[in-house]
């Protein structure tokens, strides 16, 4: 299968249309999804279905060659909307029984359903939905008497910097293996998510009531707006808990094995760029930290270096003219006498 992405910078991806996206194993973004719901007192799982239909909502708004004027016969569209499904490595969605086999993931194959069905429409839809099993979901949608407004474009949080390094560009050292409906990579089903979606995401999760600032322990941050602070800490601590739940075979012993770990557990993923400023040793590491979301990048460095060293550690995180920096050494232990 000829590889759906490009590498277009450190820890950056992008298919062949220019959108920039996420590779998502999906028992890793179940695994950060979950952690990222125990985060909150509400359902947050609209949030997310939303935040997919929105993000491709705009997108669609944006491609010449699927609006209305190019396409003269529904049937067109259809057909180019289901290419890029497959492109995307999300579930078929048929909408004549409305139903969607084989999802990659039910929010997202759900969220982008809805984008498909009201851009083919041009009206807006309530929509629920029934999983009967692993393998299908049936959607039921109902016509809202509300105009189809545009998506507007979502908000970049402050946390945010995309000074990747540009001089990786070409095609992504990964095997796809498509199947019937999606794509495997080392034996486990992927999907392309694109990076807009957690913007909007963690733009509406702001004003989410409740919110439970569980950060990865011993990691301490700095720099954050206050007003974001909070779900900085969630979004991090979701992306650890991921990680070390994912029981990943992690080791290193020096800076050229680190950035093997790193190459193949981050930056192939798309999730941003972490580079090695200073190795003394597995326990005494200093990155640059780059990428658009970065609490993601973050948490999952984090929890890739305590799984890689072994040893008890605690982090800093700040900011820096145009990174972040993350300070990684050995826990300090205070003994006291009575």
């Amino acid at each position: 299968m000829h590889p759906p992405v490009t590498e277009i910078g450190l820890g950056a991806l992008a298919t062949q249309k220019g959108e920039s996206v996420h590779l998502w194993p999906v028992p890793d973004f179940e695994r950060w999804w979950y952690a990222m719901e125990e985060r909150f007192v509400t359902p947050v799982g609209r949030k997310l279905l939303y935040a997919v239909c929105d993000a491709e909502e705009h997108l669609l708004q944006q491609r010449p060659n699927l609006s209305h004027r190019w396409y003269r016969r529904k049937n067109s569209m259809i057909k180019e909307l289901a290419n890029r499904r497959t492109v995307m490595g999300w579930g078929r969605f048929d909408h004549n029984t409305e139903m969607l086999h084989q999802p990659a993931h039910s929010l997202v194959d759900s969220g982008s359903a809805l984008a498909h069905r009201e851009h083919l429409q041009t009206i807006r839809f309530n929509m629920t939905w029934q999983q009967h099993n692993e393998g299908a979901i049936s959607l039921s949608f109902q016509p809202k008497l509300e105009s189809m407004a545009s998506v507007g474009q979502p908000q970049t949080r402050m946390w945010s910097c995309d000074g990747f390094r540009n001089d990786l560009e070409g095609s992504l050292d990964v095997e796809f293996s498509p199947r019937n409906v999606g794509f495997f990579v080392n034996e486990h089903r992927h999907f392309l998510l694109p990076t807009s979606v957690l913007t909007y995401l963690f733009g509406a999760l702001l004003s989410v009531e409740g919110q439970t600032a569980s950060g990865p322990p011993g990691l301490v941050v700095q720099g954050v707006a206050p007003e974001e602070s909070t779900l900085f800490s969630i979004i991090a601590g979701a992306a650890f808990d991921a990680v070390m739940a994912s029981h990943r075979l992690v080791f290193f012993d020096s800076v050229i094995e680190l950035q093997g770990v790193l190459r193949a557990h981050l930056h192939r993923l798309g999730f941003g760029g972490v580079e090695v400023e200073r190795f003394h040793d597995c326990n005494n590491i200093t990155l640059r930290v780059t990428g658009e979301h970065t609490p993601l990048v973050v948490g999952w460095t984090y929890a890739l270096i305590r799984m890689g060293s072994g040893g008890r550690l605690e982090g800093l995180v700040s900011r820096c003219d145009g990174h972040w920096e993350l300070k990684i050494q050995s826990e300090k232990v205070s003994f006291t006498t009575a």
